[in-house]
């Protein structure tokens, strides 16, 4: 993953997990220039470089790593401890893309009549040596050129596979979804009857609770019209009884003044036969005296 640069500034860039895809530089004519240049690499690239590679996974949020005097191995082994792919599931597919972005930056010094000494230039000036190179140089542009428009083709043609197989994909996500939906209407159906017959059941319920209380009201009112006739018969049942006995009571007090006025009348007699009596032996004792 690392970027690669040449040993002169020629104007190319080589990403390791794409060696055969070269950046070019447009800036050969100036005296000092830096190159920055980014990679978003996927899967398969790392898996050219590094076959082992397990423990990855697509979560990674894109970052920039610089890479300008890195390995490929040190640059994995930076980006691995942020990944966090199940080991369970044993190796990263080689569709799913890294988006672990590489940034790389170079300065060179070059292109001048005095080098800059330990600079990566492309050579020292001079004239027709300096031409015969710029030749060579744009013939091994062409070939590059050539070979980065098949590897494109390539590269074209695998992405045709993959948006292929990605709508076959959404195809059939599609259609587990609709499946799904299918499903769960299915569902919403059986839990509305179920709402259904539960409402009625409840309504059902409801209606045997209200003729239930009104069969209760009814024989309460029953009930309490049953005591209100026991306590008026109780009541009319005191009054004769109280009326009974008042009457005895009067009759038992009439009869007791009776006997006392019979008794009176006969005392009364008993008293005038007395008095009688002795008026008559007084008589006889006057008479007896004369």
């Amino acid at each position: 993953m690392q970027v690669l640069f040449r040993p002169v500034c020629r104007g190319l860039f080589s990403c390791a997990a794409q060696p055969s895809k070269p950046l070019r530089c447009r800036h050969l004519r100036q005296q000092t220039h830096t190159h920055t240049h980014t990679y978003i690499h996927t899967y398969r690239d790392i898996h050219r470089y590094r076959t082992d590679l397990k423990g990855c996974s697509p979560g990674l949020s894109s970052g920039t790593i610089s890479a300008s005097r890195k390995t490929c191995s040190d640059i994995v082994g930076e980006a691995l401890p942020r990944l966090n792919w199940p080991r369970r599931l044993g190796r990263v597919p080689s569709f799913i893309s890294l988006p672990l972005t590489i940034t790389s930056t170079q300065t060179y010094h070059g292109h001048s009549s005095s080098p800059v000494e330990g600079s990566q230039e492309t050579g020292s000036g001079g004239g027709g040596g300096r031409g015969k190179e710029e030749e060579e140089e744009e013939k091994e542009e062409e070939e590059e050129e050539k070979e980065e428009e098949e590897e494109e083709e390539k590269e074209e043609e695998e992405e045709e596979e993959e948006e292929k197989e990605k709508r076959r994909k959404e195809e059939e996500e599609g259609k587990e979804k609709e499946e799904e939906k299918k499903k769960e209407e299915e569902e919403d159906e059986e839990e509305e009857e179920e709402e259904k017959e539960n409402e009625e059941e409840e309504e059902k319920e409801e209606e045997e609770e209200k003729e239930e209380e009104e069969e209760e009201e009814k024989e309460e009112e029953e009930e309490e019209e049953k005591e209100k006739e026991n306590e008026e018969e109780e009541e009319e049942k005191e009054e004769k009884e109280e009326e009974q006995e008042e009457k005895e009571k009067e009759e038992k007090e009439e009869e007791e003044k009776k006997e006392e006025e019979e008794e009176e009348e006969k005392e009364e007699e008993e008293e005038e036969e007395e008095e009688e009596e002795k008026e008559e032996e007084d008589d006889e004792e006057e008479e007896e005296k004369e």
